[in-house]
């Protein structure tokens, strides 16, 4: 089984320093409520147009956004 883990928090405190939610949705176009989510990792669904504004914004992958780490049994 594998755990999928948002990578968002880090990776914009890396590339932009302590910005607040309210300034990433606004330099990102996206809603205050979707960027909350992402950046505390409460993700149910993953809608394209979101990564893509993330990953301009960021000038990452999306993979880059996302952690897979895999369980051995």
């Amino acid at each position: 089984m594998a755990t999928l883990t948002i990578q968002l928090a880090k990776i914009v405190r890396e590339r932009k320093g302590n910005l607040s939610q309210m300034k990433i949705a606004e330099e990102t176009k996206i809603s205050q409520s979707t960027v909350s989510r992402w950046m505390s990792g409460k993700i149910d669904r993953f809608d394209k147009e979101t990564i893509e504004k993330f990953c301009e914004w960021l000038d990452c992958d999306a993979g880059d956004l996302l952690h897979v780490e895999r369980r051995k049994f």
